[in-house]
C-alpha cells in the first residue's frame, strides 16, 4: 500500500518480486477527496466534539470548537456520512469525567445517513444541522 496525505489510499495492488531479479511496476495514485464542513445546534451554536465518519470507508474525524471538520483523504466515489457525540460519565472510581464514543451497530447504516458521491480531487463543503442531544444532556 502506498501513502501520502495528499493522495488517496491506494489499492492493494498483489506484486510477485523475485530475489534478484529486477521488477518494475507502476502504482498510481489518485488525488484525495475530502468532506468538509460545519455542524451547528438549531441555535447555531457550534457542535464541539462529534465525531464525524465515513461508514463505508472508515475515515473519522472530530469537530472541533467552532463545530468544522475535515475528513480525509478519501477516494473517489460513494461516502456514508454519519455522526455522533462524545457523552460525558462519570466513573464510579474515581468521580472524574471521561469521554466515551458511542458506536453504531456493525452492519447497519444509523439513521440520519448522508450519502455523498465525491470525484477524484473534490472536496465538498457541508453546513449541517444536529438535532441530537448536546453531550451531558
Amino acid at each position: 500500500m502506498a501513502e501520502h496525505p495528499l493522495f488517496a489510499p491506494s489499492a492493494d495492488v498483489p506484486t510477485r518480486v523475485v530475489e534478484g531479479t529486477p521488477e518494475t511496476f507502476t502504482l498510481r495514485l489518485a488525488r484525495a477527496a475530502w468532506i468538509s464542513g460545519v455542524i451547528r445546534y438549531p441555535d447555531q451554536t457550534p457542535t464541539e466534539g462529534v465525531t464525524v465518519v465515513d461508514l463505508l470507508g472508515g475515515a473519522s474525524v472530530l469537530t472541533d470548537a467552532k463545530g468544522e471538520f475535515r475528513l480525509g483523504p478519501l477516494g473517489a466515489g460513494e461516502h456514508a456520512l454519519w455522526g455522533y457525540p462524545q457523552v460525558e460519565e462519570k466513573t464510579e472510581a474515581s468521580g472524574n469525567a471521561r469521554s466515551r464514543r458511542r458506536e453504531g451497530k456493525l452492519g447497519v447504516l444509523p439513521k440520519n445517513v448522508r450519502m455523498i458521491r465525491l470525484s477524484e480531487g473534490e472536496e465538498q463543503r457541508l453546513s449541517l444541522r444536529w438535532d441530537g442531544r448536546r453531550p451531558g444532556q
